[in-house]
């Protein structure tokens, strides 16, 4: 189910082998192959590195991203129930609430500058492009072909590089500085238990 870019052409060496219940591999043998370019297509030897090494550079910070879009998903998912359980405390606190609902601001501002305004563009209203989509389109359209990559998806690539370090060095310090001392703040009020939190014994 997996899905990933064209092999560029060149030699490669293909092998099978299949582990079995004790543990123990059986190889059933190597086999060279070679990938011919596709019909129509313009690379060479040189530009065959520079689209793997393209390739193999947007791999990795795709990882990355899509990686930190989960990650933005549990935190919000958080603090919405530490918003919850403030409610349910014997004292509510105003402050703590004040202090929940902030947290969820600044999560839904990184998640718009990650992934976009939906609700702008379902009112068909112009919005800035999220890197998670710049990054899309550069996955969705380079991994199809194994021509070398256009200025365009280098400069997608240039945009979501340069501006995705400080949207995540932002969220590492909610995660590691707000919400844990929202988290301690629950706990002393003794907010019911949500994930993520370590209880203490009274």
């Amino acid at each position: 189910g997996g899905r990933g870019p064209l092999v560029t052409p060149g030699t490669y060496t293909v092998s099978l082998a299949v582990r079995r219940p004790d543990g123990s591999m059986r190889e059933y043998g190597t086999q060279t192959i070679t990938a011919e370019p596709l019909p129509g297509m313009t690379s060479t030897v040189a530009t065959s590195a520079e689209v793997r090494d393209f390739r193999l550079a947007t791999a990795k910070l795709q990882r990355v991203v899509m990686g930190t879009v989960s990650l933005l998903g549990e935190t919000t998912a958080r603090v919405r129930a530490l918003q919850s359980a403030l409610q349910q405390t014997m004292v509510p606190s105003d402050s703590a609430q004040l202090e929940a609902r902030a947290l969820l601001l600044k999560l839904d501002t990184l998640r718009v500058e990650l992934s976009g305004d939906n609700a702008a563009s379902r009112l068909s209203q112009p919005s800035p492009q999220g890197l998670v989509s710049r990054l899309s389109d550069v996955v969705g359209g380079h991994w199809s072909t194994n021509n070398a990559p256009t200025g365009t998806f280098r400069q997608q690539y240039e945009v979501v590089e340069r501006e995705f370090p400080p949207l995540l060095a932002r969220l590492r310090a909610i995660i590691d500085g707000d919400l844990r001392a929202l988290e301690a703040k629950a706990e002393q009020l003794g907010a019911p238990w949500t994930s993520g939190r370590i209880p203490t014994m009274p």
